[in-house]
């Protein structure tokens, strides 16, 4: 039997979202719909919702502002951004935090039920996440940047302490790690215990101390030596 989605849609423009929500009803869908970010951030937190589709500028909480709030508790929730604008810093920073893509106002009918389809048929994978952790933030550009467009989500932080402050219950897939010192990845594998993470650790060191070393190999950690080969490492990361 066909599983019906949970799609929350929310437009400050009433006749663009009750028009959408009302599309997506002849089609079999449970909507919800709602003209404020706020709003919608509390309607994430009472239901289930598959799908969602916010325009990206509202008032109190603009789209993006609500993604991020909803992906502190919900990371398998598939959201679209909705524009008649051209908001890029906006749309910039809503691929960072992981939607599945942005379309313009006014849209086609077609696109949305497309989309839906493939949130039915189990066919939009999740973005695997990814966090560079480097004092280093210039050496590691071009690798964000790479991982970005193969479709990872990638947060970059300068040192364990930072992390530690933006740890959460979401999937973390890989750590890049230029540790200072050997107690600092010790500290890292702890915390990732403590928070029951499954997470592939990539060091990168640029000092030897095989004994060491070693250890963490044998716990699946992944050494790597600067300069190192984006191809590589890329290919370290795949299933």
């Amino acid at each position: 039997m066909r599983k019906k989605l949970n799609i929350l849609i929310a437009d400050d423009e009433e006749s663009i979202g009750y028009s959408l929500a009302g599309i997506l009803e002849i089609e079999g869908y449970n909507v919800a719909v709602t003209v404020d970010g706020c709003e919608a951030v509390e309607l994430a937190k009472r239901n289930d919702f598959d799908l969602a589709f916010f325009d990206i500028r509202m008032p109190k909480m603009n789209g993006v502002e609500a993604l991020e709030e909803i992906r502190k508790f919900n990371n398998k929730i598939v959201v679209v951004m909705m524009t008649a604008y051209a908001e890029n810093v906006l749309i910039e920073e809503a691929i960072k935090i992981g939607v599945l893509e942005c379309i313009g106002k006014p849209f086609e009918i077609s696109k949305v039920l497309d989309i839906a389809l493939r949130v039915e048929a189990g066919a939009v994978a999740r973005k695997k996440s990814v966090v560079i952790v480097s004092a280093d933030t210039f050496g590691f550009l071009d690798l964000k940047t790479d991982m970005v467009r193969k479709g990872y989500k990638v947060e970059s932080f300068l040192d364990v302490i930072s992390l530690f402050g933006n740890f959460s219950k979401v999937p973390l897939d890989f750590i890049i790690f230029e540790p200072k010192s050997m107690d600092e990845l010790k500290c890292l594998e702890l915390k990732l215990k403590e928070q029951d993470l499954k997470t592939k650790i990539i060091v990168f060191v640029d000092y030897e101390n095989a004994s060491l070393i070693e250890e963490f190999k044998q716990n699946g950690v992944l050494f790597m030596r600067k300069p190192f080969s984006k191809i590589e490492l890329l290919e370290s990361m795949r299933d």
